[in-house]
């Protein structure tokens, strides 16, 4: 039986459209994986790897293939930093990539991430359309409401427009597939279609045994880990503030990774004196995962309401680690309910007061131990890699045979 579904999917041919991709660490490098061994035929639309210009790696050929991946990407301009050439980048990559699917052969799918946001998957559900090819959108974000939230975007004209685009793609998306529960209901309450809104959850970038907890260092300080891009949704300023006031012999807290706010965090850590507060650079994600294992509490923070626009993918690379969360969210968020509900961390809101902060801080210090075996004992269903790899196949095949269907009828 897994033969002939094989065989039936090997004339079908995916096109996954996501602004970067190996060899820099996404979930799309995972699922196109998938993919082939499911018998697809994939091309992935990229760029060059300079998400984190600050790795260094080296510029890839302009079509390769990985692992039966089929890569092409996509010419654009020099870009080792972050101002107006990486936007200039985002514009570019969205209209080349739409005008060589209006013009390609034998694509009988396309899937569009939010990397990057709103113009791209609008255009693409518009050319697709035209060509009548089935169109997958991948939202990993809800834009504009994460920036306006941030106050990176005003309300206004333009935050409008944006909206509106984005309830089109919605709207005619034959799957729109987000990674959280809080996130399904806003794009519901967008206009997406509650048949094809679906939810796949995100998973540990690893999929190894988890360390063995006994192996665990009981020695102080108990050591909390941020790892990923020090961004602007994650209130890193406060975080940084509550723990330059917890106890130094007590907790540690460890910066992996880079970011536009690094720089600013390291002097301001250097000029209060703050000893209990370390950065480190990126790493390669099987190092960087290496490096999360041999701490002790994985934290994820996000800013006031950005629970509803985004799930922070770290959380799962926290459990495939072993590592108990401490989240600094939202009570009524999902990441807080599951965290409480497994007994697996403790979470808290930014609002809360900061005398307040900082007991739960010192609480999940002295009670990681236990954490750590409630994560051993009871979060395989979260971060397990086969979890989300059967989930989507199984979009994929469905959608492989309605388009089967579609032909037949036509």
């Amino acid at each position: 039986m897994k033969s002939s579904t094989k065989q039936a999917n090997s004339a079908k041919r995916i096109v996954i459209v996501n602004r970067y991709f190996w060899p820099e660490t996404f979930l799309v490098n995972y699922i196109s994986q998938w993919l082939v061994s499911d018998g697809y035929r994939v091309t992935v639309k990229t760029g060059q790897p300079d998400y984190n210009p600050d790795a260094n790696i080296p510029t890839q050929p302009r079509k390769q293939n990985w692992n039966g991946v089929e890569i092409e990407r996509v010419p654009l301009l020099r870009d080792k930093g972050r101002g107006l050439a990486r936007n200039l980048n985002t514009q570019l990559f969205s209209l080349i990539v739409v005008f060589q699917i209006l013009f390609s052969r034998n694509v009988d799918s396309v899937w569009c991430t939010t990397i990057p946001p709103v113009l791209q998957p609008w255009l693409l559900r518009l050319v697709t359309k035209v060509r009548r090819i089935k169109f997958v959108y991948f939202v990993q974000d809800i834009h504009p409401e994460i920036l306006i939230s941030s106050k990176i975007l005003k309300p206004g004209f333009v935050s409008k427009l944006l909206r509106r685009m984005d309830n089109y793609t919605l709207r005619q998306s034959d799957r729109v597939v987000t990674i959280s529960n809080d996130m399904k209901d806003l794009l519901l309450s967008f206009g997406a279609n509650p048949s094809t809104c679906s939810i796949i959850k995100s998973f540990s970038t690893e999929d190894v045994d988890q360390p063995d907890t006994a192996a665990s260092s009981t020695v102080s300080p108990v050591k909390f880990v941020f790892a990923g891009n020090l961004g602007q949704f994650q209130n890193l300023d406060a975080l940084v503030d509550v723990f330059s006031k917890c106890d130094p012999e007590l907790v540690q807290l460890k910066f992996l990774g880079n970011g536009r706010e690094k720089i600013r965090l390291q002097a301001q850590v250097k000029r209060r004196k703050i000893s209990n507060i370390v950065f480190y650079d990126v790493l390669p994600a099987h190092e960087a995962f290496e490096f999360v294992c041999g701490c002790d509490v994985g934290i994820v923070t996000l800013s006031k309401d950005i629970y509803k626009f985004a799930f922070p993918a770290k959380t799962y690379t926290y459990l495939g680690a072993g590592l108990p969360i401490l989240g600094f969210v939202e009570e009524r968020s999902e990441l807080s309910e599951v965290v409480k509900e497994r007994n697996i961390g403790q979470c808290v809101p930014w609002e809360a007061e900061p005398t307040a902060v900082i007991d739960v801080i010192e609480n999940v210090a002295s009670n990681y131990l236990n954490y750590k075996e409630n994560v051993k004992k009871g979060t395989d269903d979260l971060w397990k890699q086969e979890r989300g790899k059967q989930e989507w196949l199984e979009l994929f095949n469905d959608l492989s045979h309605e388009h089967r269907s579609d032909s037949h009828h036509g």
